[in-house]
């Protein structure tokens, strides 16, 4: 069955796709930035619970073991979410990479998937960022498991 081509659809879906896209990395990045706040308060809250104007004696270290707890469940939640969002985003970027196969073969230019397959470009078909955002989460957790393990042998 030969259908006539539908250039202006072709268009709209890849310019939804490219939006698509770009709103899920944007998206990745407020999630790291918001866990970096998150992550900041938790530390400045551990800091005043443990110093001479918190809490101070057996109450600020009880606070501050909580609060590395909340720390690590926070690393660990916001390191899943940033994986999740990466699996995703590489979902999308898929999707623009066939519509530009697509429209390559009517064409056009290949735009996001641009010289991917030359040699020692690997990176431009799964970025490492992406796998660096994901483990400052965890390397932060590790952190948390550091001050609660020296808050409960202390």
């Amino acid at each position: 069955m030969w259908r006539k081509p539908r250039e202006a659809m072709l268009h709209a879906q890849y310019g939804t796709a490219v939006d698509l896209y770009k709103h899920e990395d944007n998206l990745n990045w407020q999630k790291l930035n918001n866990f970096f706040y998150i992550t900041a308060g938790l530390a400045a809250a551990t800091a005043f619970c443990l110093g001479k104007e918190g809490a101070g004696g057996s109450l600020g270290k009880g606070l501050a073991v909580i609060i590395a707890v909340i720390g690590i469940g926070v690393s660990l939640g916001f390191s899943l979410m940033l994986r999740f969002g990466r699996q995703y985003l590489l979902a999308r970027k898929e999707a623009v990479i066939e519509l530009e196969e697509y429209m390559a073969w009517h064409g056009g230019e290949r735009i996001v998937n641009r010289r991917t397959d030359d040699p020692g470009s690997a990176y431009l078909k799964v970025s490492p960022t992406g796998a660096i955002m994901m483990l400052l989460p965890v390397l932060v957790g590790a952190c948390w498991l550091a001050v609660l393990g020296v808050l409960i042998a202390d």
